[in-house]
């Protein structure tokens, strides 16, 4: 059961306006789930899905009144043109509740005071000379998951997803040129929107707007450059977030992300970096963007090493694809 929203405010010049999109309607939750009983759920969308492993092939659906008969028989019928077994590490059974450690629940605070907060951004970068357009926003996001499963497990699931940030735009001449300062998104409450330094930061990016309006373009030749955290996190979500999925290097998945460069044979052996780099995965961290307590096939979250002094040293995989690194977990 999800629920997503984004509160913006745009004024332009010094007219402002206020844009808010709704959640989805909430259809009754199953017979079959407990539902929780955090009152923001009232306003939510519902996903159901299961798995089915007869013939040793998956399958998912999401609609809960034909899952329970039609995953079986569509299970079955994948396995026709299956390449080979599904194998599943072991895991332990757990009977438990998660939720992100939170110190404002989002849903309790009013949209009428989010809305106020977030145009006294767009005032503060007003102020600046040259600035001509500000936006700023609110993308908050809240899941709550249980899962089942035919060894024992019972989790129930509560997250919450934070993502603030502003843009100043501004004119020089001819050229305009935008400054985006964004808090980091993450999971928790709405203490991420307020502890993250919004309006101290307005008059700081309202200006490199401006100098940015104002600066001559690169000429051509080779740069050093240097990489904000914002961006480096995108680096690193690209280059080394996706290419060590172990399934999509096994070629299970290829999507948007595309294959993988990385071969099984190159852990322990390609080098990734210089020996100061170091990756790992960790989704226990707190405030991390992906922790949770247990992951979608019911394994308490782990952390573990991707690269190691600018070695590949690990790879990541789930219960279907560990067996593949021989590991047991």
């Amino acid at each position: 059961m999800q629920r997503c929203r984004c509160i913006s405010a745009t004024p332009t010049n010094a007219s402002a306006s206020s844009t808010t999109t709704s959640p989805l309607p909430n259809p009754s939750p199953p017979s079959l789930v407990r539902a929780a009983t955090s009152p923001s759920l009232l306003t939510s969308s519902l996903d159901v899905s299961t798995r089915g492993l007869p013939a040793i092939a998956w399958s998912s659906l999401v609609s809960i009144s034909v899952a329970w008969t039609v995953a079986p028989a569509s299970a079955k019928a994948s396995a026709v043109a299956k390449r080979f077994d599904v194998k599943l590490a072991p895991t332990a059974a757990y009977q438990t509740s998660w939720a992100t450690p939170i110190t404002v629940d989002p849903a309790t605070v009013s949209l009428d005071d989010k809305i106020a907060f977030l145009l006294g951004i767009n005032e503060q970068l007003m102020k600046t000379k040259g600035v001509i357009r500000t936006q700023s926003s609110i993308a908050q996001d809240y899941e709550w998951k249980y899962f089942a499963s035919s060894e024992g497990s019972y989790i129930e699931q509560e997250t919450w997803r934070m993502a603030p940030s502003f843009t100043a735009t501004a004119r020089a001449g001819s050229k305009v040129k935008s400054r985006t300062f964004t808090v980091q998104a993450r999971t928790g409450g709405y203490e991420v929107v307020t502890g993250g330094g919004m309006l101290e930061n307005a008059d700081r990016i309202a200006a490199e707007a401006v100098e940015h309006a104002m600066a001559p373009p690169v000429s051509p030749g080779l740069k050093d450059v240097i990489m904000t955290p914002s961006h480096s996190m995108l680096t690193i979500h690209e280059i080394i977030g996706h290419p060590t999925e172990l399934d999509r290097i096994l070629g299970y998945e290829a999507n948007y992300a595309g294959t993988s460069f990385i071969k099984v044979s190159d852990v322990g052996k390609m080098k990734y970096g210089s020996k100061l780099f170091n990756v790992t995965a960790d989704r226990t961290i707190a405030g991390g963007l992906c922790t949770v307590g247990y992951d979608d096939d019911g394994v308490k979250t782990q952390s573990w090493p991707i690269v190691r002094e600018g070695i590949l040293v690990g790879l990541q995989t789930n219960r279907e694809t560990a067996h593949f690194m021989g590991e047991t977990e």
